[in-house]
């Protein structure tokens, strides 16, 4: 599924699960492709399974988890 992010000088095209990232100002358009660390969750998995298991600290604030909620929900319902 890809979104676009619209601004007063283009739009950024994207897809959740994509390695590319397209920038359209006018008639131009850019394309960004990148490549994901293998990886990528890694750090955050271990770091809320040992919070479970009682070994660590939570990782994540009630705050920033209601941030990122906000954020989500803005991509699903664009309010």
């Amino acid at each position: 599924m890809r979104r676009e992010i619209i601004g007063e000088n283009g739009i950024i095209q994207f897809a959740f699960y994509g390695n590319s990232i397209k920038l359209k100002k006018g008639k131009e358009e850019e394309v960004f492709t990148f490549q994901h660390p293998e990886h990528i969750q890694q750090p955050m998995i271990e770091k809320v399974v040992n919070y479970f298991l009682e070994k660590k600290e939570n990782p994540c604030s009630i705050y920033e988890a209601m941030k990122s909620l906000e954020v989500m929900e803005s991509f699903v319902y664009g309010h």
